[in-house]
C-alpha cells in the first residue's frame, strides 16, 4: 500500500502540471516505454533497477550509488507531437505520470525506504538544452537514502520544468 504520494514542483512545471491536472485524461506509453514499465522493477545491491532498462552498458565508473541508480533508471519521455505544438509539454508530463504511476507501488513493495520519481522536460519547445542529457523529457527512479539525495529540496533552481513525486510503504 502507498502512503499519500508528496509532491515538488518548480514554477515552470506548476502551469503545465495544472493543465494536465484539469483535463484529466490518460495517455498511452510508446510501445518501448510500456515493456519497460511492464518489465518492472528489481532490487540489486540496495538499489532499484528497471529489469529493462534503457541502456544496454553499466554505469560509467566514476558515478556514485545514486548516480548509478539514477543512470540505470532513466526513461526517456519523447512524443510524435511536434515540440512547437503547445500540447507537447502535456503529453510529455502525462506520460511520465502514467509512469510514476505504475512505477512508484512497485518500488515500495521491494524497499521501506521512499521512493522518488523526477520528470524533468526540455527548457523550451523545439531547443535543447547542451547541458541536459535527454532530447525532450525524462523519468529517473531512486530511492532516497539521505538528505543529499532528497532532490525534492531544490527543484526550484532548476530551469527546466521538474516534478518530484515520492512515496513510502506503510
Amino acid at each position: 500500500m502507498l502512503c499519500d504520494v508528496e509532491m515538488a514542483m518548480n514554477a515552470a512545471m506548476e502551469p503545465i502540471f495544472r493543465a494536465v491536472a484539469e483535463d484529466g485524461r490518460e495517455c498511452v506509453l510508446p510501445r518501448a516505454l510500456e515493456e519497460r514499465i511492464r518489465a518492472g522493477l528489481v532490487r540489486s545491491g540496495g538499489r532499484l533497477r528497471l529489469v529493462r532498462p534503457e541502456h544496454s552498458t553499466p554505469p560509467p565508473g566514476h558515478l556514485d550509488d545514486l548516480g548509478a541508480e539514477l543512470w540505470v533508471n532513466k526513461l526517456h519521455l519523447d512524443t510524435e507531437t511536434p515540440a512547437s505544438d503547445p500540447a507537447w509539454r502535456a503529453e510529455l508530463l502525462r506520460h511520465g505520470l502514467t509512469v510514476a504511476r505504475r512505477l512508484l507501488p512497485q518500488a515500495v513493495t521491494l524497499s521501506s525506504l521512499p521512493a522518488r520519481v523526477l520528470i524533468s522536460l526540455q527548457s523550451a519547445p523545439g531547443t535543447i538544452d547542451p547541458t541536459s542529457d535527454f532530447a525532450t523529457g525524462a523519468v529517473h527512479l531512486f530511492l532516497v537514502r539521505s538528505a543529499h539525495e532528497d532532490v525534492a529540496a531544490w527543484v526550484e533552481d532548476v530551469e527546466e520544468p521538474v516534478l518530484a513525486l515520492t512515496t513510502t510503504a506503510r
